[in-house]
């Protein structure tokens, strides 16, 4: 079964659609607070403590943060922002938490929504030792 929609539906729907695009796309929403928690981790040592680094900023379109893992740096660019969610992109491919805490190493992604009062969690692709990684955002 094929649909077709008239031209004059189209453009009917033209501004609601722009509209609900832009809502995805704005460069700042004021009063809000993006935070990013990263800590390491190393699966040689039982005895290794995590030494977490707390950055929080207030997200705009365009805003990198650089994080310093291991001897790089990773690079987090904010790319759009709402009301109810921040979409952030990483520099390298990243490791997403699973629903039960462990890590999808076969689905790697670059690009990660934190959507409001929930946290976002990813870390390295590495199975020996990396970091974790954990967003949230917040009303001020």
């Amino acid at each position: 079964m094929t649909t077709h929609l008239s031209r004059r539906t189209l453009l009917g729907l033209a501004p609601a659609l722009l509209t609900g695009m832009a809502a995805c796309t704005k460069d700042t929403e004021p009063g809000m607070r993006l935070t990013v928690v990263t800590s390491d981790w190393n699966g040689w040592d039982r005895d290794h403590t995590p030494t977490p680094v707390t950055q929080e900023i207030e997200p705009q379109r365009g805003t990198q943060l650089h994080i310093p893992i291991g001897g790089e740096s990773l690079t987090m660019i904010i790319i759009g922002v709402s009301r109810s969610a921040v979409r952030v992109t990483t520099s390298s491919p990243m490791a997403p938490r699973t629903a039960k805490g462990g890590l999808n190493l076969n689905d790697l992604k670059s690009t990660f929504t934190v959507n409001l009062d929930q946290a976002t969690e990813f870390s390295t692709a590495s199975m020996d030792s990396g970091h974790h990684f954990v967003l949230t955002l917040s009303r001020r």
